[in-house]
């Protein structure tokens, strides 16, 4: 299989082929192509899709780039060439040939192996590789969780404070979902922690907001929920408010988290509508920072930012539903492998 992506489709294939009887073990042959989009990737969560099944099975993995189909019903070669492939990853006579095209049916006649199809008319589970391939946001509960996370997409409302960044945030998530894009919204870990414990600021307390911050974006990214997540902060926040309050204080490993747990797009909301006090906001009754405090910052370590310049909620609203439409707009599984049906 060429799994791109990967999908409960294939991860149904595999498991029928471990039930059918004497079979021992299980051998799935991943062919990628190096030109391919997330090689690594794909391998890597079909392994941990895999090993959750039992010792037996395994995935051997072949990224080279290899004739795919006949060039015509003459095509002696690329069978005897095929069969010299699977009897290179393991494959003896005898074997079961296990798959959902009808190609198996030669494949394994030519190799002296026993096919074995699975629902090739996808009545288990309806689930079309070319489908998650090209639309993989609204596929997204058709693909194995295991490889979601290299594609799901992050969206960080970013600026100085009392900006409208919670607002705006709550109106996206509402705006997505409505549109079949199933988005996930985090709170800043910060506000319910000093609502709770009380709104003074200590060096305790600022560790704990990085630890929680942390904890609760690798929860939720790991998760995989949705395809779309968009935050009202993260930890880049974190590290802007940090360096303002104790510069040259910051404790260096947080940049390393921030960096791991990354945005992949940050709305810059300006300070262009009225203040609105808070007593968690240590800046008392004025913004603490200035909307080029974080232009700078974000340019400083390389964030790829847009800046929303409307002063109205409505308008706000259809500007970062723009940029957030071409950070979508970008399938990172569109591919062409010429002459090949992928699986």
């Amino acid at each position: 299989m060429t799994a791109l992506p990967p999908t409960y489709g294939h991860l149904d294939l595999i498991k029928f082929a471990g039930h059918l009887f004497n079979v021992n073990q299980v051998v799935v042959l991943l062919n990628t192509d190096p030109r391919e989009p997330l090689v690594y990737q794909r391998f890597s969560a079909l392994v941990r899709a895999v090993n959750n099944l039992g010792h037996k099975y395994m995935v051997k993995w072949q990224n080279e780039e290899v004739q795919q189909e006949p060039v015509s019903e003459d095509d002696q070669a690329f069978w005897d060439d095929w069969v010299k492939n699977l009897k290179l990853y393991g494959f003896r006579e005898g074997d079961y040939i296990v798959a959902s095209e009808e190609y198996g049916v030669r494949l394994a006649k030519e190799a002296g192996g026993e096919f074995m199809p699975f629902d090739p008319d996808r009545w288990v589970r309806y689930t079309k590789g070319t489908k998650a391939r090209n639309d993989p946001f609204h596929t997204w509960k058709d693909i194995l969780p295991e490889f979601r996370q290299f594609i799901q997409k992050r969206v960080t409302l970013f600026g100085a404070e009392s900006t409208g960044k919670t607002t705006l945030t709550e109106k996206l998530h509402h705006d997505y979902n409505f549109m079949g894009v199933g988005t996930t919204k985090l709170f800043e870990w910060a506000r319910p922690y000093l609502e709770m414990t009380g709104p003074e600021v200590t060096d305790q307390g600022m560790f704990n907001i990085w630890q929680g911050q942390y904890a609760l974006q690798q929860t939720t990214y790991l998760d995989v929920l949705n395809p779309l997540v968009i935050q009202d902060t993260d930890l880049w926040t974190t590290i802007g408010f940090w360096e303002d309050w104790r510069p040259g204080e910051v404790p260096p490993p947080i940049y390393e988290d921030a960096r791991n747990t990354e945005s992949h797009l940050y709305i810059v909301t300006k300070s262009n509508i009225p203040f609105e006090h808070d007593i968690l906001r240590y800046g008392g009754d004025e913004r603490q920072t200035n909307d080029q405090y974080w232009l700078d910052f974000a340019d400083k370590y390389g964030l790829n930012y847009v800046v929303l310049e409307s002063d109205t909620l409505e308008e706000r609203e259809r500007e970062a539903v723009e940029h957030i439409d071409r950070l979508l707009a970008v399938n990172p599984l569109e591919y062409t492998r010429i002459g090949k049906e992928y699986q």
